[in-house]
């Protein structure tokens, strides 16, 4: 879960009616405020790496299935560009070649969305 932040610039200093005076109490709260702002870019710079580190191995498994499928279309486009007989041309060869060959099978894409009216 990441949780929107505002830019830098657009961060405005709490302002209060009255400053504080320079005391060492004052500078006890000056300091745990700079503490947790601290401990807070860290967090967010740790969760930051996470989804880095997250995004950087989705990207690996995406290029190697990437790979592997431009390889399997290459395979399939040697496969389909090769002959498929060395033999002089007879009749009998060619009715095994044929055989041999599987034919492509066309997709027709069709619309799921059919709407049906009925009549009461």
């Amino acid at each position: 879960m990441i949780k929107k932040t505002r830019p830098a610039n657009q961060i405005r200093p709490q302002i209060s009616s009255m400053p504080r005076d320079r005391s060492e109490a004052a500078e006890q709260l000056e300091l745990y405020r700079l503490v947790a702002k601290r401990q807070r870019i860290q967090s967010e710079i740790k969760l930051i790496e996470q989804r880095t580190q997250l995004l950087k191995q989705q990207l690996e498994g995406l290029n190697g299935k990437i790979e592997e499928t431009e390889s399997k279309i290459q395979e399939l486009r040697r496969s389909d560009s090769a002959p498929t007989s060395t033999t002089p041309n007879t009749s009998a060869s060619k009715s095994s070649t044929v055989n041999n060959k599987v034919p492509k099978k066309e997709v027709k894409k069709t619309d799921d969305s059919s709407t049906f009216y009925f009549e009461y």
